[in-house]
């Protein structure tokens, strides 16, 4: 966050937890690493307020799910071994847009599931909207996080996917960061639809924040 006329203070960072980060995924990480890895950011003042892993909540295949919703649990676990009281687990929603009408149904279903698995663990899971992605505007994201109606299933929004298909692809999305998909957004019941942030760059470099 940036203090009033101050200059920007960093109070956490998020860990990415992916194949192609070197010893980033959960099972390259022992219990010892895990502790040096904790007093490190207890020393240095800073939390953990997600967990972001590559890959797609959008499955080809049930055995594909079931390997990935595993994987979640594995980083959820991390984030605790980290610090984090109640972590917040992201992982992209996947699919193309072209494709929305065929394969949403089945991208609230298994967002279902991630719910189900977030609430046995004690974690909040995030789907991140892309661009390019089966959901890649500000009404589908909603619509799909309102359809799974889940406390523990939110959105984790980048606002770079938003202005580079704004700029690259004029259309719904264009209008995202004036849309209902903004951290304080909030659903019929009340619950805030997104639970974590990312204010990245067209460059590469982010600021994952929590909401």
């Amino acid at each position: 966050g940036r203090g009033v006329g101050g200059p920007a203070v960093l109070h956490g960072v998020e860990v990415c937890a992916g194949p192609r980060h070197a010893a980033s995924m959960p099972e390259e990480m022992d219990a010892g690493r895990r502790r040096r890895l904790r007093e490190l950011l207890r020393r240095l003042g800073l939390g953990i307020p997600a967990v972001f892993t590559l890959g797609h909540v959008l499955a080809e295949d049930e055995d594909g799910h079931r390997r990935t919703r595993e994987h979640v649990r594995r980083c959820a676990g991390l984030a605790r071994d980290l610090g984090a009281a109640a972590p917040v687990v992201a992982l992209g929603i996947g699919g193309r847009s072209d494709q929305w009408e065929d394969v949403k149904g089945r991208i609230v279903d298994q967002l279902g599931d991630y719910g189900r698995l977030a609430r046995e663990e004690g974690f909040l899971f995030a789907g991140e909207a892309h661009c390019g992605a089966a959901v890649d505007r500000s009404e589908r994201a909603l619509w799909a996080i309102e359809s799974v109606g889940s406390p523990a299933v939110r959105l984790h929004f980048d606002i770079v996917h938003s202005t580079w298909r704004a700029r690259t692809r004029p259309g719904p999305w264009s209008g995202c960061c004036r849309s209902p998909v903004t951290p304080t957004s909030q659903t019929p019941a009340g619950t805030a639809t997104a639970v974590s942030t990312c204010c990245s760059s067209e460059r590469g470099t982010s600021t994952r924040r929590p909401t």
